[in-house]
């Protein structure tokens, strides 16, 4: 997840743009995934972990049905409302299992499906003086100032100031530390 917060004029703005980890094969999805996608409709590949799962299908926060993921590759197309918007989709599942518990490996993470073809980004805004809890997303009721912020964002490269691990703490970082519960 990458955000940006904007002070401009009176307002408080966050955005908030995120991806999940993808892999070469897909990205492993534990239970739920959001997204936004423009209509009319999204085209995804998927398959589910060690034994078929439905998945619902939510679209701006309204159920529209459920899909049947096996355990080979599958091709979907949900249909989204005919408007040129960008629609919210939700993919989700009760269930997930972790192939370590399967014995299948060493990998602990609870997996429930993988999906491939399609991107699976999302972008909220929020005004930060008026929600300050982050609660009332406002990336589609104010559509400029959500493009001219992820412009920002894109436009923004990380780049560490110090190489992980290279330095000692001092004694007092390590006090520090210790008083926060991250050390013994």
């Amino acid at each position: 997840m990458r955000t940006l917060v904007s002070a401009e004029g009176d307002g408080l703005h966050q955005l908030l743009a995120s991806s999940p980890n993808s892999e070469p094969g897909g990205t492993w999805i534990s239970r739920t995934v959001t997204f936004d996608a423009p209509a009319p409709r999204v085209r995804v590949e998927m398959q589910s972990f060690h034994q078929p799962r439905a998945i619902q299908v939510t679209v701006d926060g309204l159920e529209t049905g459920r899909l049947m993921a096996g355990t080979e590759w599958r091709e979907f197309d949900v249909e989204l409302p005919r408007d040129r918007g960008v629609h919210r989709v939700e993919l989700a599942t009760d269930e997930c299992e972790s192939p370590a518990s399967l014995g299948l490996s060493d990998d602990p993470r609870c997996l429930s499906f993988q999906i491939r073809g399609t991107p699976v980004h999302r972008v909220e805004l929020y005004d930060l003086g008026a929600d300050p809890g982050a609660e009332r997303d406002l990336s589609r009721s104010d559509a400029e100032l959500t493009r001219w912020m992820a412009g920002r964002l894109h436009q923004l490269r990380w780049s560490p100031v110090a190489a992980a691990g290279s330095q000692a703490l001092s004694e007092e970082a390590r006090e520090t530390l210790r008083t926060l519960g991250y050390l013994d």
